[in-house]
């Protein structure tokens, strides 16, 4: 579990899997595990993200994009 309120990010890119990270693809939210609880973001898509609805995410990569987190 990671020991800080909001993720942290080295490098632009943190790995999380399944236990650190969850995904509803019917409200486009994610949610990532924290010292203080789950940490809720609402999920950029478009119609080709549509076609993922049906599958079940193991790993995932959050990349930070510039002026995207604040």
């Amino acid at each position: 579990m990671a020991k800080v309120e909001k993720p942290l990010f080295k490098k632009q890119v943190v790995m999380l899997d399944e236990r650190l990270f969850s995904v509803d693809l019917e409200s486009w939210k994610a949610s990532i595990a924290a010292e203080k609880g789950r940490i809720e973001l609402e999920l950029l898509h478009g119609t080709y993200h549509e076609k993922f609805k049906g599958m079940k995410m193991g790993q995932d990569w959050l990349v930070e994009e510039e002026a995207a987190f604040t």
